[in-house]
């Protein structure tokens, strides 16, 4: 955690000068690394920067006075909730009570935001992530064409709905259909499992890269209202745009 975030911050702070961080951390590591996370990152760094082509290094130190970590599909309810300079720009948010359903590569993370206050009751991770529909896929291939297909290899001829394998073009279309109605049915129970005594549920968010290729597919299952998330944003970006704002909210001018 530390090198990375330190990579990702050191090209846009000046040496010493103070910065502040918004990360999350997914629903099965927050309650335990939530404190050390903050304590490990809000520190005075120094780091060694190489610059790419040239090699030429640079000493840089870098100092993040400030951290808030919070879950981490709580990016996308900021996202929601705060426009572009950390001011609500819905109310709903900071009144109601809101499930979130944060879908990514390998694993899944089901929260509730209750009044903009996170709900552990009502929280879980799962390893339902969008690769559990890309492994039925590949292991049909596999049946089919005699190649073990990379998962991440997977990517664009699922969007395309077609594959080319040794030459010949295998059609996509039906497997996807029924490998993302099967993991959207399996995540469906979880969560009206999970949120069974949760009936005062205002609203539901579908989240995250898989949410979003899942969401045609999970909504009509969910017990509840299902808020539409912007068309124009990458959805794989939905948290980290979240963090951003709230940033601004809690820090900006």
């Amino acid at each position: 955690a530390k090198p990375l975030a330190l990579t990702a911050l050191a090209p846009f702070v000046a040496s010493g000068d103070p910065v502040r961080l918004v990360t999350g951390l997914p629903i099965s590591f927050f309650r335990r690394y939530k404190d050390p996370l903050t304590t490990l990152l809000q520190q005075r760094h120094t780091v060694t920067v190489v610059k790419p082509g040239t090699g030429e290094r640079e000493e840089k130190v870098i100092n993040v006075e400030k951290v808030r970590v919070i879950p981490q599909p709580f990016g996308s309810m900021f996202n929601l909730m705060l426009n572009d300079i950390g001011k609500p720009a819905s109310q709903r948010f900071i009144t109601e009570k809101i499930g979130i359903i944060d879908i990514g590569f390998r694993t899944a993370d089901y929260t509730i935001s209750d009044k903009t206050r996170y709900s552990e009751r009502g929280s879980q991770s799962s390893d339902s992530g969008i690769a559990v529909a890309y492994t039925a896929i590949a292991n049909v291939l596999q049946e089919k064409s005699g190649v073990n297909v990379e998962l991440y290899r997977l990517y664009e001829g699922v969007s395309r709905g077609t594959i080319k394998i040794k030459g010949k073009r295998y059609d996509l279309t039906g497997l996807v259909q029924q490998a993302f109605q099967q993991l959207a049915t399996r995540i469906a129970q979880e969560v009206n499992r999970l949120w069974s005594d949760d009936w005062d549920l205002d609203a539901i968010v579908i989240t995250g890269g898989g949410g979003a290729a899942l969401s045609a597919y999970l909504a009509p299952l969910l017990e509840g209202e299902v808020l539409p998330m912007p068309a124009d944003q990458d959805a794989r970006l939905n948290n980290v745009h979240g963090y951003w704002k709230y940033g601004l909210h809690l820090w900006g001018a």
